[in-house]
């Protein structure tokens, strides 16, 4: 790999990134590090510390920190990216709005809720003004927010955050079996079946007194069964 490339070259980098990616799928984590840390060093090198390719350098490095427990040292490799997804694209960008969801997920795992919110919702506005509010990228922000609304005991504001995301994924649905290949069509169930379980365990476990809630859930089933 090396001799086509160069070893200080930004394909031999990506290169590495790729190689380091597998290895953290086979849960080679100090392998993939070293794959992961070789890499970054190439393209801050030749490419500039404020490169998208580094800033995805250093979300592959958080998400193995984050695996391996090291949070802190994901955050600030997750912070770090998003600084450089600002200044690159800018505030408003739907990459930049990745790098928010990144960070609020890593937060919301460590029980910061009011940063992971604040996260959370940063990116929201930036999707729904971005893609629509009825893309399915806004649909997995309103799914994770729902989720940390419903640890912080705001179950009514979860549910109405959820139902929102259910009603996007009711939409695309209906225009994935309308125009769709199966093969499509189970990917998009695949995609959609561990939210649709959550929803129906925070109306199940929390929400159960409430006949709006237990309603809500009668039709999503009723939907999703057709």
């Amino acid at each position: 790999m090396a001799r086509c490339f160069g070893e200080r070259q930004p394909q031999y980098a990506a290169q590495l990134n790729n190689l380091g990616n597998l290895s953290y799928e086979r849960g080679r984590f100090a392998e993939a590090e070293s794959r992961y840390l070789h890499a970054l060093s190439i393209q801050r090198d030749t490419l500039g510390q404020k490169h998208p390719d580094v800033a995805d350098a250093l979300n592959n490095l958080a998400v193995l920190y984050r695996t391996t427990g090291d949070y802190e040292r994901a955050a600030n490799l997750y912070q770090e990216a998003l600084g450089i997804c600002r200044e690159v694209y800018g505030q408003r960008h739907v990459n930049t709005s990745l790098g928010l969801q990144n960070l609020a997920s890593l937060r919301h795992a460590q029980g910061r809720y009011p940063e992971a919110e604040a996260l959370y919702l940063e990116a929201l506005e930036i999707r729904t003004n971005s893609l629509g509010e009825k893309h399915a990228d806004v649909g997995l922000i309103l799914d994770n927010l729902a989720i940390l609304l419903a640890a912080t005991g705001r179950d009514r504001e979860a549910l109405n955050l959820m139902s929102r995301a259910r009603s996007i994924e009711d939409q695309i649905l209906g225009q994935v079996f309308a125009i769709g290949s199966e093969r499509l069509r189970l990917a998009y169930l695949q995609r959609i079946q561990g939210s649709y379980h959550v929803f129906l365990s925070l109306v199940l476990k929390r929400l159960y007194q409430s006949a709006e809630a237990v309603e809500s859930v009668y039709d999503l089933v009723l939907k999703r069964k057709d």
